[in-house]
């Protein structure tokens, strides 16, 4: 081995960086013996899918036309519960609506979610328990930290409006179709539609780690602080971690096993009873509708 190769190689074992992420595909069979034959064919058929371009967002024509048939299941304020593994991010300073992904979403509502998804989330602790050990982690120190939960239509029209106008000022030319079509991948839009949030069956959180005193790192949550190279929950894109795609894979099992449904195009996203949630499970109808309405 010549001098120069020799160099090289030596270069490139202290430099692991250089190394490429491993894909989701493989992830996913890294972890198959952690899963059941229907969770592994589940997630192989939505990672290969969305890979595709095939799956639907939240608005898509195929979600929208799905009934609804509201249960009148009641809301739980989650600031007015006790149970220690979930909670809210603190409130922003200064009162200030979406300040950070560090803080809650600032208004009202934002703690109010529907009495199933709250037995939802508390079942999830247990299932994030049962799997702590398969994915480096100790069972009873993993937490819920939510962001948000419920938002009313007027804030989400707003969203939506502004997310139209920020792409619309990154692509100038784009039309207002187009704009209003990708603003739909990120935040619901209100006209024809019930969005998610605004029905208080649909969660934004992370998940924090009690004995190290850190976030389980699934990546950046959100879209409106700074660039986020891999919001999608199965993404391959060169921002997302090894770490990343494991941990995000720790949490979407541990949902999906607690009966809730992930927004794929936001790992931090989860609903159950909403039309998405509906869609997934293959069933005719979805249970809420949006709260107030």
């Amino acid at each position: 081995m010549n001098i120069r190769l020799a160099l090289i190689i030596s270069c490139l074992s202290i430099v692991p960086s250089l190394a490429q992420a491993t894909k989701w595909q493989q992830i996913l069979e890294r972890y198959s013996s952690v899963m059941t034959v229907q969770e592994k064919e589940f997630f192989t058929h939505v990672q290969k899918r969305f890979a595709a371009g095939e799956v639907p967002v939240i608005a898509a024509p195929e979600i929208i036309q799905i009934p609804i048939i509201e249960s009148g299941d009641g809301l739980i304020d989650l600031k007015k519960q006790f149970l220690s593994r979930i909670e809210m991010l603190p409130d922003p300073e200064n009162g200030q609506l979406y300040a950070s992904p560090t803080r809650n979403a600032g208004h009202p509502n934002a703690s109010k979610i529907r009495c199933t998804l709250f037995d939802c989330l508390a079942l999830m602790l247990c299932k994030l328990d049962d799997l702590a050990g398969a994915f480096d982690r100790t069972p009873g120190y993993i937490a819920i930290k939510v962001f948000e939960g419920l938002r009313d239509i007027n804030l989400q029209r707003q969203l939506f409006n502004g997310k139209v106008q920020q792409i619309q000022a990154a692509m100038p030319g784009i039309s207002q179709e187009d704009a209003q079509k990708e603003a739909s991948k990120w935040i619901s839009p209100v006209n024809n539609n019930v969005p998610a949030h605004s029905t208080g069956a649909a969660i934004d959180f992370g998940l924090w780690c009690n004995n190290k005193s850190a976030y389980v790192d699934m990546g950046i949550l959100g879209t409106i602080w700074e660039h986020n190279p891999g919001p999608e929950t199965f993404s391959d894109a060169d921002g997302v971690s090894d770490e990343q795609k494991i941990n995000r894979l720790y949490c979407l099992l541990a949902a999906h096993r607690a009966g809730l449904t992930n927004y794929f195009y936001e790992f931090w996203h989860y609903s159950v009873g909403d039309r998405y949630d509906a869609y997934f499970k293959q069933r005719d109808h979805a249970v809420y509708g949006a709260v107030g309405s």
